[in-house]
């Protein structure tokens, strides 16, 4: 059976490699986003020690070294697809509890491990979505996986650029603490729902089988090509008895 390897201009018609692209960069997104504001969180609207700001995000990162260990007990368990559900969940706890008013010491460590175990939920599930999209066209991986981290390095560029920017309209003077309570809650809320979106268009579709592939229709086995002078590999095979003379085929 041949195998229709893509080339980097396929992947731009095809309609997976936006959908895989989007699932990454809100993925991307979502790890980035409360990695950055959450000491901001702490300090402005939880107005937290100072021991806390440091501690807080330690406990996130160790927080997604776990989730990173539970995922392949997850995956065979419910799915890689469903696993990325489970992740958007998490997250939208998290933006639950952060959008309260009042948080409690114990709340504060609660949404640090959420966001922890969220972000390495998705960015994990959406490299491996991006590997299967790939496939077997290794030849154009390069390709994929630079346009997708550069899609998302912009994306999250111009996520902070507007965030820092609005804050002279959120903020009450150097009152921020409601502004930033905003950001970690409807802020983060909104590329979940958008990773959500992305898994929803991916539904039942096998990652990888492209367009392109299938285009290709495999000859049935032991179907005739139809072109009887086609040097074909079935024209090759001998019958029982025949022997090979030099430069001509004889009966035996």
């Amino acid at each position: 059976m041949g195998r229709a390897q893509m080339l980097w201009r396929d992947w731009l018609s095809e309609p997976q490699f936006y959908q895989v692209t989007l699932l990454y960069g809100c993925a991307r997104l979502v790890a980035n986003l409360s990695n950055i504001y959450m000491p901001i969180y702490l300090q402005e609207t939880i107005h937290a020690k100072q021991e806390l700001i440091a501690v807080v995000p330690l406990v996130m990162s160790l927080s997604s070294v776990g989730a990173s260990f539970l995922l392949r007990a997850l995956r065979k368990a419910v799915g890689k697809k469903a696993s990325v559900v489970v992740g958007i969940v998490i997250g939208l706890v998290a933006c639950t509890i952060s959008a309260l008013p009042w948080m409690p010491l114990w709340g504060v460590f609660s949404v640090a491990i959420l966001w922890g175990v969220s972000g390495s939920l998705l960015v994990i599930i959406s490299l491996a979505f991006t590997a299967d999209l790939i496939g077997q066209n290794t030849d154009t991986s390069a390709f994929v996986y630079g346009s997708m981290s550069f899609g998302d390095k912009i994306v999250n560029g111009i996520a902070v650029l507007v965030i820092q920017e609005l804050t002279r309209f959120g903020c009450t003077g150097t009152n921020c603490s409601t502004y930033f309570r905003h950001v970690m809650s409807l802020g983060i809320f909104v590329p979940l729902m958008l990773a959500f979106i992305a898994i929803c268009l991916l539904g039942n579709q096998k990652l990888g089988r492209t367009r392109k592939m299938n285009q290709v229709v495999p000859l049935e086995q032991g179907e005739p090509s139809g072109n009887t002078s086609s040097s074909n590999s079935s024209e090759l095979l001998l019958a029982t008895g025949t022997n090979l003379g030099y430069g001509s085929i004889t009966k035996a």
